[in-house]
Formats: structure tokens, C-alpha cells, sequence
């Protein structure tokens, strides 16, 4: 009762569209610092354009820092075929991803129109599930399939498929296979594709990288120094 009357005595004070508006304003709150978090707050990091920011440097840590001006925009525009390069990826990754949008809507709908009740929640569980498990679990169960004593290794035992007694196996992948086949291998030679997660690093035109970064720099010539 006493908190009707306050909210009556509010409203004759202010009016019922007012405390209505007030009530919206208030559930608006949330949502209008979520954007500001994650729309605005990152807008800082373009003070990093002005400067030679090296990395492992510290937030906003500017007196540390060498202002370049517009260096890095001269570099841009001196490398432009490389910035067009990853602006066209850009664009076909966010062209795919609106004309893909519909699909879930689509999906929901043709969802929707399954009759069996068991059949429904069978699909209904399968494609669910995924988002809710972990890459490092995908990698656990990757390694238990693939590994040297995994099951996709038993299956092919069973079959009369021993990798040991070929003398040469070719294998599409990264580095999951180094599990299965470097124990067992004399020999591994490494094929590079195009791509943008290539074998060998050190063909990337990398830039601004720290000094004594590994695979880049040869981790002999790093020396621990020594405190005074």
C-alpha cells in the first residue's frame, strides 16, 4: 500500500506520462552504457595512430611513446594494395555474413513445421549443442580420434592399414597430425598453401614487430641480461 501511494503521489507531482517516460528512460540505462562500453570507450585506441606503439607497451602509456603524426597514414597509403587487399576480405566476409542472415530465420521456420515431437527435439538438441562446447574440448576429442593409439588409428589397424610400413603419407592438415605421425615418421616435409594461417611465419611482410620475437628472430641469439 505504501509503495501504490508513493507511486500516486509521484505521479500527481509529475504527471503519468512523465513517470511512464521515466520508467522507459530507466530500462533504456543498461542498454545505453552497453553501447557506450563497446562502441565509444574503444574509440580511444585511435590516439595509437599518431604514435610508434610497440607491442607489449602500456595502455595509454604515451609519454613512452614516439608521435609520429601522420607516418602511419603515409605507410597506408604508400602500401594501398596490400590495404585494398584486406579491405575487399573484409567485405566479402561481411557480405557473406548478411546474405547468410536470413538463414536462421529460415531455419526457424522450417523448424517450426516438423510434426513429430521426438524427431523435433532431437534436432532441436543437435543443433544447439555445438555453441555450447568448448574448442578446447573439439581439440581433446580431435587428438583422441587422431592420435597414434586413437580410434581412427584402430579402425585402419583393423583394416590391415599400418601407416608404420608405408613409405611415404600424405596428410592435409596443420599440426594436429605431428600427434599421430611424428613419433613414427623418419621424415616430415612440410607443404605451404596460400592462405591466412601459412606453415612458415616468417613469409608474412610483418611490421613493427619487437625485437627477439619468436619464430622470427633465431632464439640463439637471445641472451638473458644479466642484473647489475
Amino acid at each position: 500500500m505504501q509503495g501504490r501511494g508513493e507511486e500516486s503521489l509521484l505521479v500527481r507531482r509529475l504527471g503519468r506520462r512523465r513517470v511512464r517516460g521515466l520508467k522507459y528512460t530507466l530500462l533504456a540505462v543498461p542498454f545505453m552504457v552497453y553501447i557506450f562500453a563497446m562502441n565509444y570507450v574503444p574509440l580511444i585506441g585511435w590516439l595509437y595512430s599518431v604514435f610508434d606503439y610497440r607491442l607489449g607497451q602500456k595502455f595509454l602509456d604515451f609519454g613512452n611513446m614516439v608521435f609520429v603524426g601522420l607516418d602511419n597514414f603515409k605507410k597506408l597509403y604508400n602500401e594501398r594494395s596490400e590495404v585494398l587487399r584486406v579491405m575487399r576480405n573484409t567485405l566479402v566476409m561481411s557480405g557473406l555474413g548478411l546474405l547468410s542472415t536470413p538463414l536462421p530465420v529460415v531455419f526457424a521456420i522450417l523448424f517450426n513445421e516438423i510434426r513429430g515431437k521426438h524427431f523435433k527435439k532431437f534436432v532441436q538438441t543437435t543443433t544447439t549443442l555445438p555453441n555450447f562446447i568448448s574448442w578446447i574440448t573439439v581439440y581433446g576429442i580431435a587428438f583422441a580420434f587422431f592420435s597414434v593409439n586413437g580410434f581412427v588409428s584402430m579402425v585402419l589397424r583393423q583394416f590391415g592399414i599400418e601407416p608404420k610400413e608405408y613409405q611415404l603419407v600424405a596428410v592435409k592438415a596443420c599440426t594436429s597430425f605431428r600427434a599421430a605421425y611424428e613419433p613414427m615418421a623418419l621424415e616430415i616435409c612440410e607443404t605451404d598453401t596460400p592462405g591466412t594461417a601459412p606453415i612458415h611465419l616468417d613469409r608474412v611482410h610483418y611490421k613493427r614487430l619487437p625485437h627477439y620475437f619468436y619464430p622470427f628472430t633465431d632464439i640463439s641469439e637471445y641472451s638473458i641480461p644479466l642484473p647489475v
